[in-house]
């Protein structure tokens, strides 16, 4: 058996995941419905992607992920795994008065995960081939323009006081990542990959 046939597939990661985001989720839920309601509704932000992946699993597709590919979905969960702890510390100490330093220090926690996670893309983009390089880099392309377009428009509105943003700033990561993934997903097909990735 090669070493390409023994790796695993892109199908085999999104399974590993899903199944993880619910496990997660799930106990979260549990813990918070007994002993602490933030953390009840913060175990739907694993749940929901859980039952995305689920439900995307036969669209994936069963062809042996790339090296780099493989060392990027390995290094995911424990970056995620920390991303959600720190948000559930931030959840749990966003209340208390505590010195401001310490609620700075708090609500920058995750942040680290979140750069590690920026860190592992770039290494994944580097790493990958010409024409995976491509693809990312359209996608990111794309995404980063949307999203700069957007958030100006926004900025433009706001002072005029068209329109009130709020927590919006929070929000600009999340929706890059977003259009990055949709992007991503139509330039594989583009280029002849099948499945979603």
């Amino acid at each position: 058996m090669t070493d390409t046939a023994a790796a695993p597939t892109y199908r085999h990661f999104l399974l590993v995941f899903a199944l993880w985001a619910l496990g997660v989720g799930f106990s979260m839920v549990a813990i918070g419905w007994w002993f602490w309601r933030p953390l009840f509704y913060l175990g739907f932000g694993a749940i929901v992607p859980g039952v995305i992946w689920l439900l995307l699993l036969p669209f994936v597709s069963r062809d042996p992920a790339s090296p780099a590919m493989r060392r990027f979905y390995r290094m995911f969960l424990p970056a995620m795994g920390i991303y959600l702890l720190a948000i559930a510390v931030f959840c749990m100490v966003e209340d208390l008065s505590l010195a401001p330093w310490v609620t700075i220090v708090v609500a920058l926690l995750p942040v680290a995960p979140v750069t590690w996670f920026v860190l592992m893309m770039w290494r994944l983009i580097r790493d990958s081939d010409e024409l995976m390089q491509r693809i990312h880099m359209e996608s990111l392309l794309v995404s980063s323009g949307v999203v700069g377009v957007l958030t100006f428009a926004g900025g433009m509105l706001k002072a005029v006081d068209a329109i009130q943003l709020g927590d919006g700033l929070f929000y600009v990561f999340p929706l890059m990542c977003l259009i990055y993934g949709v992007v991503n997903w139509r330039c594989m097909r583009k280029y002849g990959f099948k499945g979603i990735c």
